[in-house]
């Protein structure tokens, strides 16, 4: 894939993790002014609940991305691969007809043990 791709997509996946490690800041903010009323194990289960949420998103994302990259990087391999093999099964074509054709100069009985590898 080409930089610009690549360095879309890095920007992208920074910007998801800085959202979701604003909710996290913003939620805490929340519950630090409104904490008064609230006790400290509600206030961590909360914070714990949201925080593995939001990990768990942005892990994902960036686990998805990962397996996108990895999956382009191998269908370019796959591709070159068979571009590898299109050119060497034309070759093989090609020195196919080449000794047809010298065979074909040969008298029938040596061209026979030739084919039989009898030499």
């Amino acid at each position: 894939m080409s930089d610009a791709v690549e360095l879309s997509k890095a920007r992208y996946t920074f910007v998801i993790g800085l959202c979701g490690l604003l909710c996290i800041f913003v939620l805490i903010l929340l519950l630090m002014t409104v904490g008064i009323k609230t006790s400290s194990s509600d206030i961590v289960a909360i914070i714990g609940t949201v925080t593995g949420l939001v990990g768990t998103i942005v892990g994902a994302f960036l686990g998805v991305q990962v397996g996108s990259t990895d999956k382009q990087t191998i269908l370019d391999q796959l591709s070159k691969t068979q571009n590898q093999l299109n050119a060497t099964q034309n070759q093989l074509n090609t020195a196919q007809s080449h000794l047809n054709r010298a065979l074909g100069l040969l008298p029938k009985e040596e061209a026979e043990k030739i084919m039989l590898w009898e030499i």
